[in-house]
């Protein structure tokens, strides 16, 4: 099993409303599905070029069950397979010791976390709170971050979880990720200009137009971004810190 299936359990065990999800696909194509339903695979590779450079889908069963048969680069040879539910609204959240910061965004989660889409920030520790973004998160936004915070909770802080509102508004984890120390530099944040990762400028500034994951570097080096919009939760941020670099996200007052 994948350390991201294992982490998906790690939810579900927890209480975390996780969509029905396959280690790999040999493990899909070993049990029959409804040709009607639709799947998003997620790449489990190291590499952060191998994760991001296929289309995640929705697919539909036929698809990847093809997938499963195919040979060379079509596919990650590393994934996990989970039962695409339609977002009405989608998000990541993240626990630090004292604070929370949400991003949001309607529907897909994508444009927020890899095409540099800054969507709605909502910023909490204790009664002090900010939203950037919008005049204010949806209610089922607030109902998410709620529900997260406690499964979270549970898990000790430090921790990105992903998840998605259906129509419905049932909330659903579709992944996390464990920060090995402090994603943000103390102190809480504030909206207008976001650090993420290295607490000192180690190297010069590159000046880029989003977070978009194009953006980071294939080579593995150590960056230090300054980006004139986008999250500071989105998968370049995340990437960029977890290799020792650092990213300021600027945000305007209307995004």
């Amino acid at each position: 099993m994948s350390s991201k299936a294992q982490r998906l359990e790690t939810l579900r065990a927890l209480g975390g409303n996780v969509p029905e999800t396959f280690p790999s696909l040999d493990a899909f194509a070993e049990t029959r599905h409804d040709p009607d339903a639709l799947w998003w695979i997620r790449a489990t590779a190291e590499q952060p070029a191998e994760r991001y450079r296929m289309r995640q889908g929705p697919w539909t069963t036929r698809e990847v069950n093809e997938h499963a048969g195919a040979d060379g680069e079509s596919v990650p040879a590393a994934c996990a397979v989970q039962r695409y539910l339609d977002p009405d609204l989608s998000g990541v959240i993240y626990v630090a010791s004292d604070w929370v910061l949400t991003a949001a965004i309607r529907g897909s989660c994508r444009p927020l976390l890899r095409e540099g889409s800054p969507g709605t920030l909502f910023a909490q520790r204790g009664q002090e709170h900010w939203v950037s973004g919008g005049a204010e998160m949806p209610g089922n936004a607030q109902q998410a971050i709620q529900a997260l915070k406690e499964t979270v909770g549970a898990m000790n802080h430090n921790i990105l979880v992903e998840w998605i509102v259906t129509a419905d508004d049932a909330i659903h984890h579709v992944d996390y990720k464990e920060i090995a120390g402090e994603l943000m530099p103390p102190p809480f944040p504030q909206p207008d200009a976001i650090a993420v990762g290295n607490r000192q400028e180690t190297e010069p500034t590159e000046l880029v137009d989003s977070t978009r994951i194009e953006h980071l570097s294939s080579s593995g080096e150590l960056q230090n971004l300054r980006c004139h919009s986008g999250s500071p939760l989105a998968h370049l941020c995340i990437e960029v810190a977890m290799r020792g670099g650092r990213v300021v996200v600027e945000r305007s007052p209307d995004g």
